[in-house]
């Protein structure tokens, strides 16, 4: 990885994450590696943050009205200012969905969230800030016709893919395979590529009783390049394992 300075505004567009881990502008070395994983947060684990926000949210939705005044985390933190939209505010999490009146488990849902903002740690590497400045829609579709332990999540982030496999769930924890790539273009001649390895990314959330917060471990490979004027001039993979710092080469 070679010690170039990447601009930090390279990276402002249809979402935006920040790793608060000081200031990085004197040393290019950290610069990269903050770039990578400001990109990761944005393009793996967001998507990741409202597919779990969906799913949670549509089993709340399922609840009898007896059953929601039960509900410690939706109830009373919701407002519907019209027939199938919801501002929902988690004190970590604050977003508007639009559910088009489907389950989310059904083929073809699509929800759509006209806002996202939240902050959550990422295992081995530090807190995640993210909000997004676009509108992102939610696709459902099933893995396995007529089978419903595996679900495909699926949005477009501007004209970048990200797909996220629903492997499986166990009370309330998640556990997904990420594929995502896609470009991302600013002025000055500069943009960056980036892509999940050939196997994804897997996701999952835990409880940290040390933090008392909520935590992602993720395992797989994180590759971003830098282009100036269409020609390649640093890279970045970030390593991902479980319950390791991340390791950058």
């Amino acid at each position: 990885m070679r010690r170039l300075f990447i601009f930090s505004a390279l990276f402002l567009g249809l979402v935006s994450c920040e790793l608060q881990i000081g200031d990085l502008h004197r040393d290019p070395q950290k610069e990269i590696q903050r770039y990578t994983i400001d990109a990761f947060s944005s393009h793996v684990i967001m998507p990741v943050m409202m597919a779990e926000l969906a799913l949670d949210f549509d089993a709340y939705l399922a609840l009898s009205d007896e059953e929601k005044a039960k509900d410690f985390r939706f109830f009373g933190n919701i407002r519907k200012p019209d027939e199938n939209t919801y501002l929902i505010g988690l004190g970590d999490m604050t977003c508007t969905i639009q559910t088009g009146g489907k389950s989310i488990w059904e083929d073809g849902a699509a929800w759509t969230f006209l806002s996202f903002t939240a902050d959550t740690d990422l295992n081995g590497s530090g807190t995640l800030y993210c909000t997004m400045t676009e509108t992102i829609v939610l696709e459902s579709a099933s893995v396995v016709p007529g089978d419903d332990s595996m679900r495909l999540l699926s949005a477009m982030l501007g004209k970048n893919p990200v797909g996220m496999v629903l492997c499986s769930s166990d009370e309330g924890f998640h556990k997904w395979n990420v594929g995502s790539a896609g470009d991302i273009e600013d002025t000055d001649g500069y943009m960056a590529e980036y892509m999940t390895g050939a196997e994804g990314v897997y996701v999952t959330k835990r409880y940290n009783a040390e933090s008392e917060r909520y935590e992602y471990i993720c395992d797989g490979d994180f590759l971003v390049t830098i282009f100036k004027n269409n020609e390649p001039i640093d890279m970045c993979k970030a390593v991902f394992e479980p319950g390791l710092r991340v390791q950058y080469k």
